[in-house]
């Protein structure tokens, strides 16, 4: 069990799905992906060349793709579901009262 915060980011119809937006908490960027209705929180940052993924495609399936690159990462545990990239960091998500709030 973490002792991370959490942390209210966003109102939950500021992202609709298939949609990515980034958020910021403290120090960390982070984007806040809507897949399928389903809220995930990942490192804003794709392994493969650093690049923000804020803007990425978000799949049905629960991926999420690079925009400028076309790395693909899984939203539930960041892993790389092409190339050999490494994992990204990924963050608890839940709704409370219309807010989403992100565990960091």
């Amino acid at each position: 069990m973490s002792d991370a915060a959490w942390h209210d980011v966003a109102a939950d119809w500021q992202i609709s799905a298939g949609n990515s937006i980034p958020v910021r908490i403290g120090e960390q960027e982070l984007v806040l992906c809507n897949a399928s209705g389903t809220l995930h929180a990942l490192k804003n940052h794709c392994t493969h060349m650093g690049a923000p993924l804020d803007g990425g495609r978000i799949t049905d399936t629960g991926i999420i793709v690079c925009p400028f690159h076309k790395a693909r990462f899984n939203l539930v545990d960041g892993t790389a579901v092409s190339g050999k990239y490494e994992t990204i960091p990924t963050y608890p998500v839940k709704v409370e009262n219309g807010r989403v709030l992100i565990q960091a």
